[in-house]
């Protein structure tokens, strides 16, 4: 813990071995021994010159002065007598002592490297040092460059309202210098309450408006409808001697009535008379109502016709031989029938008799039913003859040199082919003149061709003929003066 103390300590003091560098072991000693006195002087607070970071920093940096220039002394007296020496490649070192000369050789490892002690700033240099991992000295020192401004997000310098844009920067992340600046445009109106330009009453509208707080632009505006000031009307309850009114209501400016009272007929307060039940021989009365408080009747009671208990009699399932009988139904007091009961015929009991599929070769049978107790047939099967399950295979015709096939028919069951498809012969062209246009004085033509009618393969391709000037066609186009004909070319209308 000593050792990594005094090692720092001696960081700190700018104990560096520079270039081609040598010290005498009783001077380093020497050096080593007020070093230390003067940090634990710092650590301790005794003497004034340590008593702040910022004297502390100036001494160190007199100390670091002081120690080069001994360095160099130390240097040039020693050249002679060293019997080791400094190998800056390989970073080597000899220490040459006066008394009892012994050479040390070490080789410095950085496995770290160089290990940033300040970092730069965008105003402010930074510093790096190079550390030996295994004498813990500083043998490298490098000023690292100040690293720009670093810019950060946009922030709203001066919110835009409606008559002011908006302003938008960037500051420096490290030292908030600004880098930045731009405006974003003017905001939106803010509205404000509604203001009455003219009061609405009962029967004429009123007006309003609304404006920008800001600018006291007017943004919106909108008639308020003639209205009312409704009251309520309080409804009046009826009851067995005096209409009601129902709840309405009125105007309490002009007395108009907006929602008009209905009147409510007389009401009684109803209460139940029991029914009387029927029974087989005593008609009953169903239940009505009355009002309780002057008793008269609102709901009159109806007669009910004699009411029979009734019973059920259990109806007997006919059979393949015997008929049955539906259910009945009689009354359990006084024995009268009241629901007779009927014949069923003779049923049998159904039992179904599975199809048979037909096959190529063999017939089918339907689905039957029969009797199961008594063998009845009572739905014969029916015979599905044999047959095969066809399917037609498509041909395709013929054209004039290629031969075509007739549809086919084979059984999709068994395969067995029930119509052979036959090749159908070519049809062969059938020859047409293809008609040519005559040549004028003006104008090629084409002579006759020939083609297939049915395919319109070109036999005989046709052929133009050239313009003649002998080819017009005259015809008459009226008398000139002295009464002669004239005679005039429809295509190019030479006339003679």
């Amino acid at each position: 813990m000593a050792r990594e103390n005094n090692s720092e300590f001696l960081q700190n003091q700018e104990y560096e071995l520079c270039d081609e560098r040598f010290f005498h072991q009783d001077e380093f000693n020497r050096d080593v021994e007020i070093a230390l006195h003067k940090r634990d002087s710092f650590e301790g607070g005794d003497g004034e010159e340590f008593a702040s970071a910022e004297s502390a920093g100036l001494k160190h940096k007199n100390i670091k002065k002081e120690k080069r220039q001994r360095a160099r002394k130390k240097q040039n007296s020693a050249v002679g007598k060293a019997a080791g020496s400094l190998k800056v490649g390989a970073i080597t070192m000899a220490v040459v002592m006066s008394a009892a000369t012994v050479v040390v050789a070490h080789e410095h490892i950085f496995p770290a490297g160089w290990q940033t002690i300040v970092s730069p700033t965008c105003q402010c240099e930074g510093e790096q040092i190079l550390v030996c991992a295994d004498c813990e000295r500083v043998v490298g020192r490098e000023v690292m460059p100040i690293i720009g401004h670093i810019a950060g997000d946009w922030t709203v310098q001066t919110k835009a309202d409606c008559s002011h844009q908006g302003v938008q920067i960037k500051l420096c992340t490290m030292c908030q210098t600004e880098m930045d600046k731009k405006q974003t445009g003017f905001g939106d109106h803010i509205a404000g309450s509604w203001i009455t330009d003219t009061v609405h009453t009962c029967t004429i509208d009123g007006h309003r408006h609304r404006e920008c707080t800001i600018c006291k632009a007017e943004l919106e505006s909108e008639t308020v409808p003639a209205s009312h000031t409704e009251v309520k009307d309080l409804a009046v309850a009826a009851d067995c001697t005096h209409t009601g009114l129902t709840e309405g209501s009125h105007c309490s400016v002009c007395n108009a009535v907006i929602v008009k009272q209905q009147v409510i007929p007389i009401t009684h307060k109803p209460i139940a008379v029991p029914a009387v039940a029927a029974d087989c021989t005593h008609t009953g009365l169903t239940e009505g109502s009355k009002c309780s408080l002057c008793n008269v009747v609102l709901t009159a009671q109806q007669e009910t016709p004699i009411e029979h208990k009734e019973v059920k009699i259990a109806a007997v399932a006919a059979n393949c031989t015997q008929t049955g009988l539906t259910e009945g139904a009689k009354c359990s007091e006084c024995g009268k029938i009241l629901t007779e009961q009927k014949v069923t015929p003779v049923k049998h009991l159904e039992r179904v008799k599975p199809a048979v599929a037909k096959t190529c070769t063999t017939d089918g049978l339907t689905e039957g039913i029969e009797c199961s107790l008594c063998d009845t047939q009572i739905k014969e099967q029916q015979v599905i003859p044999a047959s095969h399950n066809e399917y037609t295979v498509k041909g395709y015709p013929a054209t004039c040199t290629d031969p075509g096939l007739e549809n086919g028919v084979y059984c999709r069951d068994c395969g067995e082919i029930i119509v052979q498809q036959l090749d159908i012969q070519p049809l062969g062209h059938r020859e047409q003149v293809i008609s040519g246009t005559p040549a004028t004085c003006v104008s090629d033509g084409l002579s006759d061709g020939l083609k297939c009618a049915t395919c319109g393969e070109v036999f005989q391709p046709q052929e133009v003929i050239p313009a003649s000037p002998n080819n017009h066609n005259y015809v008459e186009a009226g008398m000139d003066a002295s009464g002669a004909t004239i005679m005039q070319c429809t295509y190019c209308g030479d006339s003679y």
